[in-house]
């Protein structure tokens, strides 16, 4: 399923895919695609880990995105404990440093952490949450336009949107059939009270008449 390949000294070991790991890759997605659908909603709060979020970041970090020889991000994050966290990103290796690394900060991402776990997950874009102001970046303007691009963001991002796509598709096609209902069943009344109303005045009539000729 996986192949070791140990590097030289000062690099990481890497671990690869073997051929028969790569043919699990469909089924993988699957599930993926079942538990955007049926299972994934959003973090519950002891699972807002802010350690846990980066290190997923730091490995769908687009190097070639970036062109850069290091990049410096600052996440200071609200809704948790009140640290700085740092990703480090150089072109051989990326890393989660919980100590400032000591090199200039070329963006800091201050954000609640919910939101961005939103964010990582697909549950809402990043243009949507810097809308909100529920995540602001700071740095250069051309750092700033080109951060969403920096990142693959989770590998079931791209389900997630599709699966709440498809609800909110639901919601609305089930929102129509309601008013539709509510408008023949207003119809529907309507006419009955109309027969109501014309059946009392004719039995009033044929009352009247009744006195009349008595």
């Amino acid at each position: 399923m996986l192949e070791r390949r140990d590097a030289s000294r000062g690099k990481r070991t890497e671990y690869r895919l073997t051929s028969a790991g790569r043919e699990l890759q469909p089924i993988i997605d699957l599930f993926g695609g079942w538990g955007a659908r049926w299972a994934f909603g959003d973090p519950r709060p002891n699972e807002l880990d802010p350690i846990v979020l980066l290190w997923w970041m730091r490995r769908r970090v687009c190097i070639e995105a970036i062109g850069r020889r290091r990049v410096v991000i600052q996440f200071d994050f609200s809704g948790g404990p009140r640290q700085s966290y740092w990703l480090l990103i150089e072109r051989t290796d990326v890393s989660v440093c919980l100590k400032n690394p000591g090199f200039d900060i070329d963006v800091l991402v201050s954000a609640d952490i919910l939101a961005f776990y939103r964010v990582w997950l697909g549950r809402v874009t990043l243009s949507e949450a810097l809308r909100r102001q529920q995540v602001q970046l700071d740095g250069t303007s051309s750092d700033v336009r080109s951060f969403s691009h920096w990142f693959s963001w989770s590998p079931m991002a791209d389900a997630v949107r599709a699966a709440l796509a498809d609800r909110r598709a639901a919601s609305d096609n089930r929102h129509h059939v309601t008013l539709a209902r509510v408008a023949d069943t207003e119809i529907l009344t309507g006419g009955l009270r109309a027969d109501c109303r014309d059946s009392a005045k004719s039995q009033t009539r044929c009352l009247l008449r009744v006195l009349c000729h008595e």
